[in-house]
């Protein structure tokens, strides 16, 4: 069963990675530019989290411990086909290891985040997913 549904007037984005401090003050600013956020510190928690209100964009940290970003990505994009799916990570892009992973992000960014940078893409991959 997948999820699918429009996007809301405050769109739910949940902020995976497995340093805390990083996620959480993401999460505070996603909050101050006017969506909703929610948390997760792994990707196991992530994917019991989701099981719960639906997520409009899912922000990815890629090198996480016993699950990395493209596997969490494709686990969760089985049940949230229309969400849009934004990469995070200190290496850049990886066209072929996405590839070769069977899961494309629909956007990537590099850590530090530029956040005048994804404060403009974030419109634009829920527009494209969603919209």
């Amino acid at each position: 069963m997948t999820v699918e549904h429009e996007v809301p007037a405050k769109p739910l984005i949940m902020v995976v990675d497995d340093a805390a401090d990083s996620a959480y003050a993401l999460a505070t600013i996603l909050e101050m530019w006017g969506y909703r956020s929610v948390v997760a510190t792994d990707p196991y928690t992530a994917i019991a989290l989701a099981k719960g209100e639906p997520v409009d964009l899912f922000i990815l940290d890629i090198g996480m411990p016993g699950m990395d970003g493209y596997e969490l990505g494709a686990a969760l994009k089985k049940e949230y086909s229309v969400a849009g799916f934004i990469g995070n990570s200190a290496w850049p892009r990886d066209l072929k290891r996405e590839a070769a992973r069977g899961f494309a992000f629909d956007a990537y960014v590099l850590k530090p985040i530029g956040f005048t940078t994804l404060k403009k893409l974030i419109p634009v991959v829920l527009a494209e997913k969603l919209g």
